[in-house]
């Protein structure tokens, strides 16, 4: 059991790469393309109204993200149970990172510059998470 869940985990770390890294020209590439800018802009953006803004365009299309279903899942996980539990774990990680961005909005909106920077620090790393867990390189 042990030994399965560590395989499934590996093949997410190396499937979520090509997930959320999804190609723009779909819907899921459309939000992870959304998120993606205004992570790059709360990291520039000093008024607090303006970063709260783009915390908030970030969680609307994490939860959009949500509607679809990374296009490499069946290829990455042919096994049905596996493929299962590999889109629970992208669901999981799209709702973190949807409670991070919640975070990111509250740190804005309270002036804590240095709490903004580090909840930013975290999504960079659950993103590097989910890159080295779905997708294909």
């Amino acid at each position: 059991m042990k030994q399965t869940f560590a395989t499934l985990l590996v093949l997410c770390s190396i499937s979520f790469t090509s997930l959320v890294r999804a190609d723009p020209d779909t819907p899921l590439g459309e939000q992870m393309s959304a998120v993606n800018d205004a992570y790059k802009a709360m990291g520039k953006e000093a008024d607090a109204a303006k970063g709260a803004a783009l915390a908030r365009e970030a969680q609307t299309a994490m939860l959009k993200s949500l509607e679809f279903k990374p296009e490499a899942m069946e290829k990455l996980f042919p096994d049905k149970a596996a493929a299962e539990k590999a889109l629970a774990v992208y669901r999981k990680m799209i709702g973190e990172s949807f409670v991070i961005f919640c975070k990111v909005e509250t740190a804005f909106l309270e002036g804590k510059t240095e709490d903004v920077k580090k909840l930013l620090d975290e999504a960079k790393a659950l993103k590097k998470e989910g890159h080295n867990t779905f997708m294909e390189e």
